[in-house]
């Protein structure tokens, strides 16, 4: 799957269903964008269970509840910055052929910690808002 979101960014990621009701995410992103901050990069892993009936042409569940944490990194020249997200979503499978997908994503995201490493000290920020939006689109092909 490849896609955009927020917080996770650009990214690129494997679906695992261990149930046919519930399955794992894991995402690795960026926003490449290399500017004086450096690069961001977000790693998320999600768990996510589907509810509702199955649709009758596709034999599943189309509607899904998602759990999961993203931690974020950026890495400058003198600074680097670690961010952490728990995130809380909803999706839908959207069909557009047998085995490709569009799912949105809506919900929102709770901000755990950010952690400033500078050449000789480390600050923690505390002044970022608590929960954000989440938000994305995602490109799903099924194998």
């Amino acid at each position: 799957m490849i896609g955009a979101s927020v917080p996770e960014l650009y990214h690129a990621g494997i679906r695992l269903h261990y149930i046919p009701k519930a399955r794992f995410d894991f995402n690795f992103g960026s926003d490449f964008n290399k500017d004086d901050n450096g690069r961001l990069y977000a790693l998320t892993i999600n768990h996510a269970y589907y509810f509702k009936k199955n649709n009758w042409r596709f034999n599943k569940a189309l509607w899904s509840i998602n759990s999961g944490i993203s931690f974020l990194v950026e890495k400058g020249v003198h600074e680097k910055s670690t961010a952490s997200y728990l995130n809380l979503y909803f999706a839908r499978e959207i069909p557009i052929a047998k085995k490709i997908f569009i799912q949105p994503e809506l919900g929102a995201s709770y901000f755990l910690f950010e952690q400033i490493a500078f050449d000789d000290y480390t600050v923690k920020s505390l002044s970022r808002t608590r929960i954000v939006p989440k938000f994305g689109i995602i490109l799903i092909m099924k194998i």
